[in-house]
């Protein structure tokens, strides 16, 4: 009987115990002489080769206008003994360049450490030191999503008068020392595991813990402070309000398209064109983190810049044109980052125009070549910006893309025989995300690479593409076509006396059940999909098509509606579902889960049956 236990209690400690992990991660900040040495101290467990091939390699980002110092890099055993250390000739050094970054001052040093016997762990230490910096330290207490970390800690060591400004989100335990010359904050979290990615749930990063720690005064570029929103507006303000410097030749230009408009909104249509027709998009992040944006006169000059750079040009512009606008910060992306309005910061990674124009306002991306004047995306929309002006800047709504925003309409109209084989003809008017990913392939000269992707709109099983184009749509230029020629291999099958007719379903993300959700719901940009299958079929009798009974299912979450019908020879099916914009708690995924159910339930028992 003592064995058994001995072997149970060996078998839950192996369960336990069987997946990597950063068992140590101490991040220490000291701020010393205007400058800001940061340094990390890391241990993790590899259990198995999988961990190995994917934990092994680690690289280490940083600018190369800061001092890196690496102290040491070594192998440890399952048992904890040292077998194996890094030298200097083991570590190599590249430029970190991204996709679109035309220059970039950051480097990657790098090294790869593997052991055969598992499990073994890495340790290595790091520092960087930096002249002068924005903030102290944004940490979270996890090194990689996938892995759980035991130990995590945070220590900020700073000059007794130096005041800071601290965000410390998930009220973790702080200790606090000092004495006369310094002060020390030291944050620990135990065993923190990122929660899983759930299906129309929050990004699990938005719910860690997270501690920002920013000098309340700073000289980064310019002199600055995070004492309040207008201090960091008059700062940015600042650093812009000298970048105006329009060439002659531009200024020429921009009084000929005056000459020749009618209205102000056509000279900034106008000049919005001209903007998108000679220059391109490229990041470029160098000097002081890229913060540092280029004149109007290095636009003018190169043809391209990064999004500080192009909205400061078009800026001078519409300045030139004696139009006001205002460089709006914006934290973009598809998903929604919420800013947090009580601990100013510089909580953006985007710019874009705001230009007031009677009781409107004009929303300008100006990184995009293909995109129309005005039309605000699923990149920036239904969020807030921070509009700059001198002693007056503020928050300022964008506006959100609504059901006919994102409206897509798709018609499919299938000639068939009784066997379910024929061709058929596909039709969509794509607006919102999908317009704009239609957009992104459309300005790609490769059709090849393009055609890999066109399935990704069609939606149908047992087809193959003929040919396809991508069109304007003349009656709204925020749309695109795209039509389609189909070979269709199958749309039926047989169960007894019956052909049933297979009508494409709605599908949703695969939910887990209500008792295992651990977040709320949350929809940045609404759906709107109307679809609409036109069947012509040989051979058979339509007055004995046993048809469903059409369908509404409303609730809070959205609209499902079905509706069959046949007109001549033809059997027409319809389709649509809406899911509105909006956030949830957890209490309303059983509902939200009961929805998604209901729709599922109501297309499997909605069968058409042909004889």
């Amino acid at each position: 009987m003592r064995n058994f236990y001995y072997w149970l209690i060996i078998l839950i400690c192996r369960t336990y115990f069987s997946y990597g992990q950063v068992t140590d991660y101490h991040t220490s900040v000291e701020i010393k002489n205007n400058k800001v040495e940061t340094t990390y101290e890391i241990k993790i467990k590899i259990n198995d080769r999988k961990e190995s091939e994917k934990y092994s390699e680690v690289e280490i980002f940083h600018s190369d206008q800061n001092e890196l110092k690496i102290h040491e890099v070594y192998l440890l055993d399952g048992y904890g003994e040292k077998i194996r250390k890094l030298k200097k000739k083991d570590f190599s050094e590249r430029s970190a360049k991204f996709s679109n970054t035309f220059f970039m001052d950051y480097m990657v040093t790098s090294f790869d450490i593997k052991h055969n016997t598992y499990p073994y762990f890495i340790y290595y230490k790091y520092s960087i030191t930096e002249e002068s910096a924005l903030d102290y330290a944004s940490w979270d207490p996890y090194l990689y999503y996938k892995l759980p970390t035991s130990n995590a800690t945070l220590k900020i060591t700073l000059p007794a008068e130096e005041k800071v400004r601290i965000l410390n989100d998930h009220n973790i335990p702080v200790k606090r020392s000092s004495d006369k010359d310094e002060i020390t904050y030291l944050w620990q979290v135990n065993n923190f595991k990122l929660l899983e990615k759930e299906a129309y749930g929050e990004s699990p990063t938005n719910l860690a813990p997270e501690i920002i720690v920013l000098p309340e005064n700073f000289d980064y570029i310019k002199p600055g402070s995070y004492e309040s929103w207008k201090s960091i507006g008059n700062w940015q303000y600042n650093v812009i309000k000298d970048r105006n410097d329009l060439p002659e030749t531009d200024k020429q230009i921009v009084q000929e398209i005056c000459q020749k408009s009618s209205s102000q909104r056509e000279i900034i249509s106008k000049l919005y064109n001209y903007l998108q027709n000679n220059t391109r998009y490229i990041n470029i992040s160098i000097d002081k983190g890229g913060l540092d944006p280029y004149p109007a006169s290095y636009v003018s000059k190169n043809k391209y810049g990064d999004c500080k750079a192009l909205t400061i040009y078009m800026k001078s512009l519409l300045e030139e044109a004696g139009i006001d606008s205002y460089y709006t910060l914006v934290n973009a992306g598809e998903e929604i980052q919420r800013i947090n309005r009580d601990f100013p910061s510089l909580q953006f990674n985007h710019v874009i125009l705001a230009v007031p124009v009677q009781s409107d306002t004009l929303w300008l991306e100006n990184t995009t070549n293909i995109l129309p004047f005005g039309y605000i995306g699923s990149f920036t929309q239904n969020r807030y910006g921070f509009l700059i002006n001198q002693d007056q800047s503020k928050f300022v709504r964008i506006p959100k893309l609504s059901n006919e925003d994102i409206k897509v309409i798709s018609t499919y109209d299938f000639q068939l025989n009784e066997n379910g084989e024929g061709k058929a003809t596909f039709n969509k008017i794509a607006k919102g995300i999908e317009y704009e990913e239609l957009a992104d392939l459309n300005s790609v000269s490769d059709k090849n690479l393009t055609e890999e992707y066109i399935d990704d709109f069609i939606r149908l099983k047992n087809y193959v593409v003929n040919n396809w184009n991508i069109k304007k749509n003349n009656e709204d230029n925020h749309s695109l076509i795209l039509s389609a020629d189909l070979s269709i291999k199958k749309a039926s099958r047989k169960i007894g006396p019956y052909i049933i007719l297979d009508v494409p379903h709605y599908r949703f993300k695969k939910l887990n059940i209500p008792s295992e959700r651990k977040t709320g719901l949350k929809f940045d940009i609404p759906i709107y999909n109307i679809d609409q299958y036109i069947y012509k079929i040989t051979n058979i009798d339509y007055s004995k098509i046993q048809l469903p009974n059409d369908k509404v299912l409303s609730s809070k979450f959205g609209e499902y509606k079905q509706n069959f019908r046949i007109e001549g020879d033809k059997l027409i099916v319809q389709k649509s579902l809406k899911i509105y914009s909006g956030e949830y708690d957890k209490k309303s995924y059983q509902a939200f889960y009961e929805f998604t159910d209901k729709i599922q339930e109501i297309q499997n028992q909605s069968i058409i049956k042909l004889q």
